[in-house]
């Protein structure tokens, strides 16, 4: 009896001796995933700050028409922002009522001057006068009529004066009105040359600090038209009142095909870094806010956190963690396990990065 329930105690144990791996059985192979690699590459990265603003014509590239005398302006030939050639009539000026009064005075002073030189002339025939007396008689009616003579041609006659554009441009500002009264040396009209631009950028108060004169900007139409290059000449820190920003000034050296008060998009480069390490923005994977990437080796997916410096809409610059040439995972690499086996997707190949 004893003997009997040994045998049978022993055959129910032998099934599970070999399913416990006493017969030789291999594990099952470990997962392979498919992925696509792109080659890191080495480029430079540029820090760029986005801004908007609107087109002017530079002010100090503009030319000033004043008067000579206190004037009135009697008729505008043209309106500000006009387009006008060289030679064309820009506004109609006769003298104030003071300036005519200067003008009648400076008539009967230089005829009087010019009897007194006369009579010192006589004199001097008959002995009476030294020829100290006759040139500084001479001397006297010739000033007296030199800014007579001066005065008339700057108030002009009763028509009065027509002023002219000097060159060819624009109209950028006109001060007064017809009826209103200009000051010697006040300025009628000013004609800015469309070809010497600047552009009038807002900046966000916290890139204020970062935003310098001599920066490069890349100016475009909002549309993307009108690329062209220039740089920031100044710029003013004050946050205005309306908009919350501070003013940045660019100007630039090429023409530019949009017209005063177009929008202009800008990109400031604020800073660049020679020769960095480009990887594509899917290759970059975040834990707890910590970057990393997963880099081809042998087959097999390794783990790398790295540090981001500049980015842009092409890539990311890797500072440390990737060097230039290694493969790294851009598509399938959020079902990774560090040393995971991969493989490559059908009909692709490693790509370099942008």
């Amino acid at each position: 009896m004893r003997t009997l329930y040994s045998a049978i105690l022993l055959l129910g144990i032998t099934p599970g001796l070999s399913g416990c791996g006493f017969g030789g059985e291999e594990s099952a192979p470990a997962p392979t995933a498919t992925v696509r690699i792109a080659v890191a590459t080495q480029r430079d990265f540029e820090d760029r700050v986005t801004v908007y603003g609107s087109v002017e014509l530079a002010a100090d590239q503009s030319q000033a028409l004043s008067v000579q005398t206190e004037s009135q302006i009697v008729e505008l030939f043209v309106v500000q922002g006009a387009a006008v050639h060289q030679g064309d009539p820009l506004l109609r000026l006769v003298a104030s009522a003071n300036s005519r009064l200067d003008a009648e005075k400076a008539d009967r002073d230089a005829a009087a001057a010019e009897a007194e030189a006369a009579r010192i002339a006589r004199l001097h025939a008959q002995g009476l006068a030294t020829n100290a007396e006759l040139q500084a008689a001479r001397n006297a009616a010739a000033t007296a009529v030199a800014l007579r003579d001066s005065l008339n041609s700057r108030v002009g006659h009763e028509a009065g004066i027509t002023l002219r554009a000097p060159r060819a441009g624009i109209v950028v500002s006109m001060t007064a009105q017809p009826g209103d009264i200009i000051a010697p040396g006040g300025i009628a009209v000013r004609i800015a040359d469309p070809s010497r631009w600047q552009v009038r950028l807002g900046v966000e108060p916290d890139q204020v600090e970062r935003v310098k004169a001599g920066q490069s900007v890349a100016l475009s139409g909002l549309s993307g038209s009108a690329n062209t290059a220039g740089v920031i000449k100044y710029l003013d820190q004050r946050i205005d009142a309306q908009s919350r920003l501070a003013t940045a000034i660019a100007i630039g050296h090429e023409p530019l095909s949009l017209p005063p008060g177009a929008g202009v998009r800008g990109e400031i480069t604020l800073a660049t870094h020679l020769h960095g390490v480009a990887v594509p923005r899917a290759a970059v994977l975040y834990e707890d806010e910590k970057p990393y990437v997963f880099v081809a080796v042998r087959n097999k997916a390794e783990r790398r956190a790295v540090a981001i410096g500049f980015q842009d809409d092409a890539g990311i610059e890797i500072l440390n963690g990737v060097a230039a040439g290694e493969s790294v995972v851009v598509l399938g690499n959020d079902e990774l396990t560090d040393g995971m086996p991969i493989r490559l997707e059908s009909g692709t190949a490693e790509q370099p990065a942008p």
